[in-house]
């Protein structure tokens, strides 16, 4: 027994080498099995979706008077012109908000200059808004280019400079939009008129 034991304290050192060497033989294999990703503790990046960029819509609506007219003295006329582009996309239906000082202009009446839409008013003191519905007969597509779509009639009532706006937000459906064919928004961008009335 005492010289099995003095035997195995002799060959103790050999032993462990050789454990060692095995060990190590086992991990370049488990290396090389691994494709070379046993230590590859880096973390995996994910992928990311790219995400188009949005194409900006480039209808529009404008407000104009009459001849370019801008000054105007109270108890005259001011007939606004309202018109139209749809970034040549066929519209099906639009409505036109407008906002102004209703202690300076009185709605008096509009008219639809569009006969291939239905033209509905509605109006509130120092708001009217417009909204058109494409007639089913003729049945073709309204591309808009600058198209007169409607006018407007008031009365100047007071004077002072007046602010005559187109109610608009981007992505929104609550006030002033161009609707194409597939029921989307194509209006892109409005621009108002600045009035004065004086004595």
């Amino acid at each position: 027994m005492k010289r099995a034991y003095h035997h195995l304290n002799r060959h103790k050192g050999t032993y462990g080498k050789y454990i060692i060497i095995l060990a190590m033989c086992f991990t370049i294999l488990a290396y090389l099995l691994s494709g070379g990703k046993l230590f590859d503790i880096a973390p995996k990046k994910e992928k990311v979706p790219v995400t188009p960029v949005k194409h900006k819509d480039n209808g529009m609506i404008k407000i104009s008077t009459k001849d370019n007219k801008r000054s105007y003295k109270v108890g005259d006329t001011v007939e606004l012109i309202v018109t139209a582009s749809s970034d040549k996309q066929p519209v099906i239906g639009y409505d036109v908000m407008l906002t102004y000082d209703g202690t300076k202009l009185q709605f008096k009446e509009s008219e639809s200059l569009d006969s291939s839409f239905n033209m509905f008013t509605f109006t509130k003191k120092g708001k009217v808004s417009l909204t058109g519905v494409k007639r089913v007969k003729p049945a073709v597509s309204t591309v808009m280019t600058d198209n007169p779509i409607g006018k407007l009639s008031l009365k100047a009532t007071s004077i002072g400079p007046i602010k005559v706006s187109v109610d608009f937000t981007a992505d929104s459906l609550k006030d002033s939009n161009l609707m194409n064919g597939k029921n989307k928004d194509v209006l892109g961008g409005v621009e108002g008129v600045e009035l004065v009335v004086g004595k």
